[in-house]
Parts: C-alpha cells; structure tokens; sequence
C-alpha cells in the first residue's frame, strides 16, 4: 500500500470501512502511529482500536515515552474504544478459547517467540 501520509489513514481508507476491530503497529510512534491512532479515534469512533506496545517504536527512545504517554490520554478519553496490548495478549484475545483451531499456532508461537522482558 503506498503511503505518503504520516497517518496511515488515507491509503487504508476503503479497507478498513467493514471492519470492527482495528489493530495497530507501526515505527516512529511519535508521529505516524500517533497520527494514524488519532484519526482512528476521530473519524472512525465506533471502531475498536488495539495498539500493539510490542510492535512500536520511535528512532529515538525519548520520543517514543513521550508518544506513550500521549497514547495513554488517548486511551482514557476513547471510551473503551482503543486498547494498549502486547501483540501475544492481542492473538490470545482474538482466539479466545483453547479450542479455537488457531490456539495451537499461537501457544507455540508464544513459546518459541518470548516477548522481551
């Protein structure tokens, strides 16, 4: 998808009109994650929004805190509607039970993959 945005937005704009559930990562959180999660949130309210917090980054280490902070006040005024998760919180989430047909990818997923610590 080409993108020439800093918010990712306009190139998904047709894409995402049908879905219910929005899932989030991306680098430089400071300015093209924190554009894309704003216009999520503006435009788009009735979407559930999940950031990814593994998955985010910032070139420097300063800006992303300050991006996180900022993702934080975002989260408490979206009424429930934007979630700050690991990515293997986000693929338990969406499995949802053991005995979903794609637990078993995930449990060794996140066996073989540990998050860092």
């Amino acid at each position: 998808i080409p993108k020439t945005d800093f918010s990712m937005i306009p190139s998904i704009r047709d894409e995402i009109k049908e879905a219910d559930l929005l899932v989030l990562f991306g680098i430089e959180a400071h300015v093209c994650v924190l554009q894309t999660v704003g216009e999520v949130l503006e435009q788009y309210p009735d979407k559930m929004l999940v950031l990814a917090v593994d998955g985010v980054a910032s070139t420097n280490s300063y800006d992303e805190k300050a991006a996180f902070k900022y993702f934080e006040g975002m989260q408490a005024t979206a009424n429930g509607k934007f979630l700050l998760l690991s990515s293997e919180s986000i693929l338990f989430q969406l499995a949802r039970s053991a005995k979903d047909p794609t637990f078993k990818g995930i449990s060794n997923i996140s066996k073989n993959y540990p998050m860092p610590r």
